[in-house]
């Protein structure tokens, strides 16, 4: 458990009253970097998480001060980067085997995403390595 793993559990146990879904819903990890929260949680509970409307992402963006994107754990890496690139589509996910044996995963979108993207290039492909522990190279075509 993290700092900001604990501080998520805490609005999470506010909002349980106004939201009674909450109570149902499982809250694994959360990952952050510069200006994006990523909230792990369990087999089909996104939607719990989400809320009516939005009303719960919006609420934790706005006390945490940052975009907040939820994401279902024990998913597959493809899954994952999907859900974290959301709405835009990728075009695939390729390994790619280095010289030194080390392996990359390399994922393709289209060019005309670019702008749809919710952070930067390096602040997903951070995101990706630190929830799956495996290096991600976005690239564009």
């Amino acid at each position: 458990m993290t700092p900001l793993d604990l501080e998520i559990a805490k609005q999470l146990l506010e909002l349980e009253n106004r939201f009674p879904n909450l109570k149902d819903a499982e809250f694994r990890r959360s990952v952050e970097t510069n200006n994006l929260v990523i909230i792990v949680v369990g087999p089909g509970d996104i939607s719990h998480f989400i809320g009516p409307k939005g009303k719960i992402v919006k609420i934790l963006s706005d006390r945490l001060k940052k975009k907040v994107r939820v994401i279902e754990g024990d998913s597959s890496t493809k899954k994952t980067i999907e859900d974290i690139l959301s709405p835009v589509s990728v075009l695939g996910v390729n390994t790619i085997w280095l010289p030194d044996g080390t392996l990359e995963k390399k994922v393709r979108i289209r060019r005309s995403d670019i702008r749809r993207l919710p952070t930067s290039v390096s602040t997903l492909e951070e995101v990706v390595h630190k929830l799956t522990n495996e290096k991600v190279r976005i690239v564009f075509e």
